[in-house]
C-alpha cells in the first residue's frame, strides 16, 4: 500500500451520538447501542487533516473533535484482504485463512480470496450469533454473503453477482441503484476528473488526455462507480433498526496507489510530467 501506513486507512467505531446518553428517551441503560463501523482503505491522515483545515470533510472535523482518532499500527502484512479481515475477526492472518488477494497461495489456478475461506467469524458473525441484526456494506471479502438475521451487500454486488447480497430479495434494490448508477456514470467522472473524460482515450494516440486516460481507466473510473454504488446502498440501508452497522470504501486506495506521485510530487526518481500532474494531481 502506500508507503509504511499509506494503506492503513480510516477505522473508525463511533457509537451515535443519541446512543452515548438514553436516560432522557426512557430506555434501558443496558440496551445495547447502534454501533457504526466506517472504513476507508488507503485514508491518509496528511491528506485528510490538509482538507479538514481547509474547511472541508465536515464529517471528518466533527469525529475527531468529538471522538479520538490516531495512527493505526499495521496488524500484518500490508495486503487489503488480509489487513481487513484481521479487522473483522480480532485474528491475525495465520488463524483467519485470508492471507493474499487470491487463492490458492501456493500453485493452481487463481481466483479471488472470498467469505468461504474465512475461518474465524466476523463481528457480523458474532452479533448474529447472539441474536443481534447486522448491516455490512461492501466489507473486503464478504462475497458470498452469508446468511445472518440482517442485510449483507458484498464488495462484489456492484457486479451483481451470484448471492452478492442476503437476503435475496434485497437484489431489486441493488438493480436499481447499478443502474442509477450507470445512468449517472458521466457526471460521477467529472466530480473527480477535471477533463472530460472518456475510457476509449486511454487508447486515441491524437488525444491530449491519452496518458492521464491510461492511469484512470480500469482501474479508478471502475471504483468510481462501484463506490457510488456502494453509497448509495449505505444511505438507503443506514436508518434500518439493528445493532451493528459496517461499510467499507475502497477508492481512496485505488486511486492512491494509481496517482499518488501525482498528489504529492516528492522526490521520484523521474519527475512526474507536469500536464499529468495538472489533469490527475487533485485526484486522491
Amino acid at each position: 500500500m502506500l508507503r509504511s501506513l499509506r494503506l492503513l486507512c480510516l477505522f473508525v467505531a463511533v457509537a451515535l451520538t443519541a446512543a452515548c446518553d438514553r436516560s432522557d428517551e426512557g430506555v434501558a441503560p443496558d440496551a445495547r447501542p447502534p454501533v457504526i463501523l466506517i472504513g476507508i482503505d488507503g485514508a491518509e491522515w496528511s491528506v485528510i487533516e490538509d482538507m479538514v483545515a481547509r474547511g472541508e470533510l465536515p464529517g471528518f472535523r466533527r469525529m475527531m473533535q468529538e471522538g479520538i482518532h490516531g495512527h493505526l499500527l499495521n496488524p500484518g502484512p500490508q495486503v487489503s484482504p488480509v489487513v481487513w479481515t484481521t479487522f473483522a475477526t480480532g485474528h491475525f492472518a495465520r488463524e483467519h485463512g485470508i492471507l493474499d488477494f487470491v487463492h490458492p497461495y501456493t500453485e493452481g489456478a487463481k481466483r479471488p480470496v472470498d467469505a468461504s475461506l474465512r475461518q474465524r467469524p466476523a463481528l457480523w458473525n458474532l452479533v448474529d450469533a447472539e441474536g443481534g441484526d447486522a448491516t455490512v456494506i461492501g466489507y473486503f471479502v464478504s462475497h458470498p454473503a452469508e446468511p445472518i438475521d440482517g442485510v449483507i451487500v458484498t464488495d462484489r454486488a456492484w457486479q451483481g453477482l451470484e448471492r452478492s447480497v442476503w437476503p435475496s430479495d434485497l437484489e431489486p434494490l441493488a438493480a436499481t441503484h447499478r443502474e442509477a448508477v450507470r445512468s449517472d456514470r458521466d457526471e460521477l467522472f467529472a466530480r473527480f476528473l477535471p477533463w472530460d473524460y472518456a475510457p476509449a482515450q486511454a487508447d486515441d494516440a491524437e488525444s491530449p488526455y491519452q496518458q492521464a486516460a491510461r492511469l484512470v481507466r480500469g482501474r479508478i473510473d471502475r471504483h468510481i462507480l462501484s463506490e457510488e454504488f456502494l453509497r448509495r446502498m449505505t444511505t438507503e440501508l443506514l436508518d434500518r433498526p439493528g445493532d451493528l452497522f459496517v461499510t467499507y470504501f475502497r477508492l481512496v486506495d485505488i486511486a492512491s496507489h494509481s496517482v499518488w506521485r501525482y498528489h504529492e510530487g516528492g522526490d521520484w526518481e523521474q519527475a512526474p510530467d507536469p500536464e499529468i500532474e495538472r489533469l490527475l494531481g487533485g485526484v486522491v
